[in-house]
């Protein structure tokens, strides 16, 4: 049984920590190998709007890319965007907060020192791609487009009041397709829970 006061080791806790880890190392080598590209297409062709998944990575350090270099004068202003977040909303110090990430990771010594290494990681990316991005922890919560639009519904989010008081995201709730609704169910159980919704 694990409650918020232990913090005792916990083999789910521990898979949780290494699978976040190795997602942020996968994310930066994917995008130490698309970015370039990616700058390229968005000089070419120029697009009116950047729609992207709470977990593109590789949309953010584009966006941050294209500031840093417009403010230097060396490429068009970058596009508005729009952040199409598929799970709870997330921000710093907002949700979760640390008593919540100490459920979900083991925050133990090993997982400081992936931590770090993964900061160093993030440092050398950040140099080889002219951008100022320190904390990759950080710059993933960071909300800093004008519209995030939250596929959970509003009843289900943790800290909805702190999320509404930000002003730039909107609880749209479930997005399923016209195709999906119109579907023939024949299984009763599954036709009530796609009627909830």
């Amino acid at each position: 049984k694990f409650d918020q006061g232990d913090c005792s080791p916990n083999p789910q806790r521990k898979r949780s920590s290494l699978a976040l880890h190795s997602l942020c190392y996968a994310q930066l080598d994917f995008c130490d190998h698309v970015l370039p590209e990616l700058l390229a297409d968005v000089e070419r062709e120029r697009p009116d709007l950047i729609v992207y998944d709470v977990f593109a990575l590789h949309a953010k350090y584009l966006l941050r890319s294209l500031q840093i270099k417009h403010k230097k004068g060396k490429g068009c202003p970058p596009p508005p965007a729009l952040m199409f977040a598929t799970t709870f909303a997330q921000k710093m110090n907002v949700y979760p907060d640390r008593d919540e990430l100490r459920l979900m990771v083991d925050m133990n010594l090993w997982f400081y020192l992936n931590l770090l290494v993964l900061f160093l990681y993030q440092i050398v990316f950040s140099l080889k791609h002219g951008l100022d991005v320190v904390n990759i922890m950080h710059f993933l919560t960071d909300q800093t487009e004008r519209l995030t639009v939250v596929t959970v519904f509003p009843e289900l989010q943790p800290r909805l009041d702190a999320f509404q008081a930000y002003g730039f995201y909107r609880f749209a709730g479930c997005c399923i397709a016209e195709n999906v609704r119109t579907t023939e169910v024949t299984d009763p159980k599954l036709q009530h829970f796609i009627d909830m919704f």
